[in-house]
């Protein structure tokens, strides 16, 4: 899911939806957004980067 794409890492994930680190975080806490962990390191679903369904 990484290689293919639907797996982005935090800052592919940010530039995306285009939001700093703060408002990632409050999206996060407050349940806008989520992280899988894959082999130890934290990605953000692709689907989730469409910022019209976030923000």
């Amino acid at each position: 899911m990484v290689a293919s794409g639907n797996l982005l890492p935090e800052q592919e994930f940010r530039k995306r939806l285009g939001v700093t680190r703060k408002r990632l975080s409050h999206l996060l806490a407050d349940g806008s957004v989520f992280t899988l962990e894959v082999d130890g390191r934290v990605y953000f679903p692709a689907s989730l980067a469409d910022a019209s369904e976030c923000l």
